[in-house]
């Protein structure tokens, strides 16, 4: 089983979908504001984003969805 921790030099949405989709993504850990960008940007309602199995975030609370 291979395991890799890819990161973003810099954090923009078209970045996080081509890292999660072109890797097939299974598991991420982002920061409460990160959290909250992705889920309101309408950007992440086209992204292709089905290896997703987990979104991990820590640190503050973030609302329910």
């Amino acid at each position: 089983m291979r395991h890799s921790q890819p990161r973003l030099q810099k954090y923009t949405i078209a970045a996080f979908v081509r890292v999660v989709y072109n890797d097939s993504i299974t598991k991420v850990y982002v920061a409460p504001p990160v959290g909250l960008h992705l889920t309101k940007d309408p950007a992440m309602t086209q992204a292709c984003l089905s290896s997703l199995r987990v979104v991990t975030s820590d640190g503050a609370p973030l609302p329910q969805i």
